[in-house]
């Protein structure tokens, strides 16, 4: 594990392209970053109209939320629509493998009705180059005809915190992983529809919906064979508290879980793929350390991104911390600061 970032800026987007390239946006500036090593980036968008004429107006404005497609292209959520008062309604740019930045003329006319904040909108582009997002009101698809349409969710009660942001990442088979305050971790398949992952194992639901079950006629408190029709619930697991979701070219899902990285197999096998070494942090410069915003990006070498508030971690499969002893509780550990030694 080796720290790429530490900088004073939080870390707003996080996305890698088809090369294997790091990119990442921080809130107050209007570009978007190249990674190359730790301690170095690159300003990547607009780089030779900057150099040659620094007064230039930029072509993206507060970047935020980043994501990328399987040609090489960037795809980045800014405030660059119109201004209502001081609130600046967003908009999604094209980024070109030279820096390039474009308008998206159909999620414009798809997002010109609606006053949609920039703030942090997860944003993912699937195989087929189509865009999502996800709102407080759910996920929506922009279409190529310039519709924003609001995809359903899966069956089943959404919990009191359904109306927060959560994550979303495009799959290699079509379509997005959503991970949801209210409705957990689910597919939205290429058709439109909503599925839940099935899933085996693991120590916390990736989604625990209220399930009507049969009552046991025998313990019912009118007595048995009494016509007792009694509805109870079942009982609800530990859900896991996921901020992040990435997915790799084979099909696994990776989410962050608090502080520990979780792995879904194709098959629906959950197991830890990261937990963070036992020894306490050294503290981040900025004093606030416990800021939610949780970013997750993979490479094409197994490599896994993680960024927490200003600092971007890279974490590979030959190089994990040690995993936490199984005594110690979830969320006991803690990743490791800047100047801590690569494991």
């Amino acid at each position: 594990m080796e720290v790429l970032v530490d900088g004073k800026h939080v870390v707003h987007g996080m996305a890698v392209d088809v090369r294997g390239t790091l990119y990442i946006t921080t809130i107050g500036e209007d570009d978007v970053y190249a990674v190359s090593k730790p301690g170095q980036r690159t300003r990547f968008t607009d780089r030779d109209e900057q150099e040659s004429n620094p007064s230039r107006h930029r072509s993206l404005e507060s970047p935020t939320t980043l994501a990328a497609d399987g040609l090489g292209n960037l795809y980045a959520l800014d405030g660059s629509g119109p201004r209502l008062g001081c609130f600046a309604s967003a908009r999604v740019k094209r980024i070109a493998t030279d820096g390039k930045v474009s308008a998206l003329a159909h999620a414009d006319t798809a997002m010109a009705p609606y006053t949609m904040g920039g703030g942090m909108m997860p944003i993912a582009v699937d195989k087929t180059g189509t865009l999502y997002m996800l709102s407080q009101d759910g996920p929506y698809k922009v279409s190529g005809a310039g519709k924003l349409v609001l995809l359903p969710v899966p069956d089943g009660a959404a919990d009191d915190a359904s109306r927060m942001l959560g994550a979303l990442a495009a799959h290699p088979d079509g379509g997005v992983v959503v991970a949801s305050s209210g409705h957990g971790v689910y597919r939205i398949l290429p058709d439109g529809r909503a599925v839940r992952l099935a899933t085996q194992g693991g120590d916390c639901a990736l989604a625990t919906p209220i399930t009507p079950v049969t009552p046991d006629e025998s313990t019912c408190r009118t007595g048995p064979h009494s016509g007792c029709a009694e509805r109870t619930t079942a009982p609800k697991a530990v859900r896991c508290n996921i901020n992040a979701v990435a997915v790799d070219a084979g099909g696994r899902i990776f989410l962050s879980d608090d502080a520990r990285i979780l792995q879904v197999d194709t098959d629906g096998t959950i197991s830890t793929f990261f937990d963070p070494d036992k020894d306490a942090p050294i503290p981040l410069e900025n004093p606030v350390q416990d800021y939610p915003l949780t970013l997750m990006a993979l490479g094409p070498n197994g490599e896994v991104y993680w960024t927490r508030f200003s600092t971007v971690y890279k974490i590979t499969p030959w190089s994990r911390a040690p995993h936490l002893s199984p005594a110690m509780p979830r969320g006991a550990g803690a990743l490791p600061g800047p100047g801590a030694r690569a494991s």
